[in-house]
């Protein structure tokens, strides 16, 4: 049978994200995890652990970051093998759903707007000492209405702002991600 996202494939066949396969089985093992990172032991994905060493290079919006960057709630690529029953990281990455100015923010509903894309914090702490004009890194995983559920909001150094997400055209909005809108200069 086919496994998936964050099922294990029962008996043979192919596992889906988050669900290896022990060497010996039948079948393909999951050898990518997309999660929010929930602890760490080595690191927790969706309930999976994955080790790696202290030198690895964590990707962090094209750049390359030291792994103690990694932090819980953020959302994460992991490239992993197995070994037995153990699985260790080959490649992680970090992926922020934006990065930039605070347009907006109500932190006692947890709900704040990061250069127009909608968003609501998943602990309010994370909102605690902002306001707005300050930069952020917000992780986490985007509805289908476009709003984006923040697992991790941190402070950010101001820079390249960096906007991820549906790519959409309409007459009326003109081009836009999510709910930001592109000009043609910054394309």
């Amino acid at each position: 049978g086919i496994g998936g996202t964050g099922q294990v494939a029962s008996g043979s066949g192919i596992g889906g994200t988050g669900s290896p396969v022990v060497a010996g089985e039948s079948g393909l093992g999951g050898t990518g995890i997309v999660g929010v990172v929930t602890g760490f032991a080595s690191i927790c994905v969706n309930g999976v652990e994955v080790e790696y060493g202290p030198s690895m290079p964590v990707d962090r919006d094209g750049d390359t970051a030291p792994v103690s960057e990694l932090a819980v709630g953020q959302l994460v690529v992991l490239q992993a093998t197995g070994e037995g029953d153990r699985l260790r990281a080959r490649r992680i990455a970090v992926i922020d759903a934006a990065v930039g100015p605070l347009v907006a923010l109500d932190a006692a509903s947890g709900r704040f707007q990061v250069m127009g894309q909608p968003a609501q914090a998943l602990e309010a702490t994370d909102l605690q000492g902002l306001a707005v004009g300050d930069w952020v890194r917000v992780s986490g995983q985007r509805l289908s209405s476009g709003e984006i559920r923040a697992s991790r909001v941190q402070r950010a150094v101001p820079g390249t702002a960096l906007v991820t997400g549906p790519y959409a055209m309409s007459g009326a909005l003109g081009l836009r991600i999510g709910a930001t809108p592109l000009t043609a200069s910054s394309l």
